[in-house]
């Protein structure tokens, strides 16, 4: 897990200065609801945030794919995918993979046994494969976490705390006050990462209890809600 990197000043309780910030936001769940697509008021706060200076990451468990099926990455200065292993900053159009020399052979070994998705790093499966994939010899070390209705097989060392880390890295905004957003189990390194957390009402009660500020309402209205608490005006 990546330490807290709550050592700035920043504000506990809303107010943020947009110009000195960064949104990282989770996607299903949280900008939307799992299997809708995005709303008009979110795709309108996005533009808001935008518009007042606050830099946006979206740090999402999907491939590029069907990332880009959702909301165009153009909204976003970087997008970490596949659950921090995949990121891509917008204007500089420079990528990076985390992984392991020996993970391709992971990949082939549940290949053999499970339909592999449109991943190109992780695997990412239906979560009634968990108990399979707890027994299953993948002939190395890997990483097990579930997301609600997901099992995903991650390289060592990956998360979306570290996959942010690295977004802001080759953002240069390493200095900035960090809000993060999410509502599943694999946002709780998300969450640790930024100088305050944040969770939509329909968050499972683990990322609820690592937020410093729940929202009201679930998913993009909550989203709404809570960014609209941390940066208001107009």
């Amino acid at each position: 897990m990546i330490p807290s990197n709550r050592t700035k000043n920043c504000p506990k309780n809303g107010n943020w200065s947009p110009i000195h910030s960064v949104l990282a936001t989770d996607l299903d769940g949280t900008m939307k609801k799992k299997g809708e697509p995005i709303s008009q008021e979110v795709l309108r706060e996005v533009s808001r945030l935008k518009k007042i200076g606050v830099g946006l990451i979206l740090v999402t468990g999907r491939c590029a794919k069907e990332q880009q099926e959702v909301i165009d990455r153009s909204e976003f200065d970087a997008v970490v995918l596949e659950n921090g292993a995949v990121i891509e900053t917008t204007k500089s159009a420079k990528r990076v993979v985390i992984s392991v020399p020996w993970w391709a052979d992971v990949r082939s070994r549940v290949g053999n046994q499970f339909t592999l998705g449109c991943e190109e790093v992780i695997v990412s499966l239906p979560r009634e494969y968990g108990p399979s994939l707890e027994d299953f010899d993948f002939g190395a070390p890997v990483k097990l976490m579930y997301n609600r209705d997901r099992v995903m097989v991650l390289p060592p060392g990956v998360d979306k705390g570290r996959g942010l880390r690295l977004a802001l890295k080759e953002l240069g905004w390493e200095g900035r006050c960090i809000a993060c957003i999410g509502d599943g189990e694999n946002d709780v390194d998300l969450l640790l990462t930024g100088d305050i957390g944040l969770a939509v009402a329909n968050a499972v009660q683990e990322l609820r209890a690592t937020a410093q500020m729940t929202a009201q309402l679930e998913d993009g209205l909550g989203w709404t809600e809570l960014t609209r608490r941390l940066f208001p005006g107009t």
